[in-house]
């Protein structure tokens, strides 16, 4: 398991001038929540940057707490974080899309990185808002509508999971059984 020491960026405001992005080096996390950092400097100009890594998955089995021991983490309820970080993917949130709405494209954390999209239950804008946001950020998405995947019909799910966790670094997954996101999260080597 490596890790990838890729390009990120400082989100900072500078007097009355727009936000910017400023190039540093940090180590990408690649997973559905956002981990943040801070400056606690004394400037009025607010710092924070992205830390993010990834990995390459083994192909083999693995199980949830190989996931978790190599800081990778699902994203299957909101109560599964605190209310701490819940404030910071969201403050990120907005501070990515103040980036975005301004123009500058630069901020590209999922460059060379494949988003599985398992819809089991068709949706536009859960679809159109995955594509959308991933590929902004430099990723690419595949669509995996009802008849491409049959979780529990044709496939079984652990099989999907493990499958899919080879060939791509996230899987997103809007299912009919909540039974469905545990398994696919059990069995898959990247973050669901």
């Amino acid at each position: 398991m490596g890790v990838i020491t890729a390009h990120c960026y400082c989100f900072t405001t500078v007097g009355s001038h727009k936000p910017y992005l400023s190039p540093s080096s940090h180590n990408f996390r690649h997973s559905p929540s956002v981990s943040l950092s801070s400056s606690s400097s004394s400037s009025p100009s607010p710092l924070r940057r992205i830390s993010c890594r990834t990995s390459s998955a083994p192909a083999a089995e693995s199980t949830l707490t190989a996931k978790v021991g190599n800081g990778l983490k699902d994203f299957i309820h909101i109560d599964d974080f605190d209310k701490e970080t819940i404030l910071k993917i969201l403050d990120r949130a907005i501070e990515v899309k103040t980036l975005l709405k301004s123009g500058d494209r630069t901020f590209r954390p999922f460059e060379g990185k494949t988003m599985s999209m398992i819809f089991a239950k068709p949706s536009m804008r859960t679809r159109v808002s995955f594509e959308t946001g991933f590929s902004l950020l430099g990723g690419h998405a595949i669509y995996l509508g009802h008849n491409d995947i049959q979780m529990g019909k044709r496939e079984e799910t652990r099989d999907v999971a493990r499958v899919l966790s080879r060939y791509n670094d996230i899987i997103m997954a809007r299912v009919f059984s909540h039974q469905d996101i545990l398994d696919l999260a059990k069995y898959a080597s990247v973050p669901v």
